[in-house]
């Protein structure tokens, strides 16, 4: 049977009380093609890990900011590109790949417009792939055991229609919409592929870094 997930799970904080030290991803899940009548929207976010594990080896995960709507490529691409643009240094961004999309190129594409090169040769643009994996087990395997040992937080910065919406898809999970769910997930997908930097006892990075793609 498929856990249920509860957003009073979800821990409420303030931006300023985020450590200085979190490592911040992007991930992007696009609408799809609506056949289904459900209404997909696009979701998207900056999540931030903080490097340091508790003794159980366990980070503790801050959503930083957050959109999950309807709306069209066009305005999506602008919306992705804004997002990126205001969250500062983002190590990776990570787009689910759709079919025959290209909806990758597409925000990279507008992103090369404001002088951020992105690329999956660089390391700071992924493609993110189910891998077989069904939606419901995916999600269900990346956020339960965070969520129940209250390791993700998201920013109350965020408005409030985003941060409800995303409450909502996780107090009725597996049966309404889940675009902000799939996107979380997927942010689990890549840290777990990315080798996060480790710290010294002054808290200076000297971990891994990807390629110098990102400015």
């Amino acid at each position: 049977a498929t856990r249920r997930l509860s957003s009073s799970l979800l821990k409420t904080v303030k931006k300023s009380t985020v450590p200085d030290t979190v490592q911040k991803f992007m991930t992007v899940d696009p609408a799809g093609d609506d056949k289904d009548g459900k209404g997909d929207s696009w979701a998207f976010m900056v999540v931030g890990i903080d490097p340091k594990q508790d003794e159980i080896g366990a980070s503790d995960v801050y959503i930083m900011d957050l959109c999950i709507t309807p709306m069209s490529m066009n305005e999506a691409i602008d919306s992705i590109s804004r997002m990126y643009l205001r969250n500062g240094i983002i190590i990776q961004l990570g787009v689910e790949k759709v079919a025959l999309s290209t909806i990758e190129i597409h925000i990279a594409s507008a992103l090369a417009a404001q002088g951020r090169v992105l690329s999956t040769d660089y390391q700071n643009l992924v493609i993110l792939r189910p891998a077989g994996r069904k939606k419901t087990n995916r999600i269900e395997s990346a956020l339960t055991w965070p969520l129940y040992n209250g390791k993700i937080h998201i920013n109350e910065e965020i408005p409030k229609v985003y941060r409800e919406r995303l409450g909502n898809e996780m107090d009725k999970f597996p049966y309404w919409h889940d675009d902000g769910l799939d996107a979380l997930s997927y942010f689990y997908d890549m840290i777990n592929d990315y080798h996060l930097g480790w710290y010294s006892e002054d808290f200076e990075i000297i971990g891994k870094r990807p390629k110098d793609g990102y400015r």
